[in-house]
């Protein structure tokens, strides 16, 4: 199914939505909805900025959410309850052993406590030999909590 509001498209395995930049009612309810559901999600933006600033809104609107981390390899938002999961990954070292296994060892020790993951996923990022190892240590997690993945058009 697709909704087609103007620029923002979110899908999981059984809806699409396409979003403007200015969300209604109706779009906030819709995608507080998706925010509610574990597992990977989809976003399309425009640009990464107005993701994150929809995605930052979004949380904060829902005032569900008490550990929300982001992965992007860009600094991340400057909002209290908002993890800089990159930035983890470096101070743990977790990056110099790429493997799955240490990409494992970083989700069962210190990311447990987050409840929703959103991705900033950038050309570089899908590029970094560690992404992947990342990405497939993540989907068991996906079950047990929501996951965003942010890619621009």
């Amino acid at each position: 199914m697709i909704k087609r509001l103007s620029s923002l498209l979110v899908e999981n395995a059984t809806q699409r939505y396409l979003f403007s930049t200015h969300l209604s009612e109706e779009n906030i309810i819709a995608c507080h909805s998706l925010m509610l559901m574990p597992g990977i999600h989809s976003i399309l933006v425009k640009n990464m900025q107005i993701g994150r600033g929809i995605m930052v809104s979004l949380i904060n609107s829902l005032d569900y959410y008490r550990n929300v981390g982001c992965l992007s390899l860009e600094e991340a938002p400057q909002e209290n309850s908002i993890k800089d999961v990159y930035y983890n990954l470096l101070e743990g070292d977790y990056l110099n052993n790429q493997s799955c296994k240490s990409m494992q060892d970083f989700l069962f020790e210190d990311f447990t406590s987050c409840d929703f993951l959103w991705i900033e996923k950038t050309q570089e990022l899908e590029n970094s030999l560690w992404y992947s190892y990342f990405y497939q240590a993540l989907l068991p997690h996906a079950n047990r909590l929501p996951v965003f993945i942010l890619a621009s058009v």
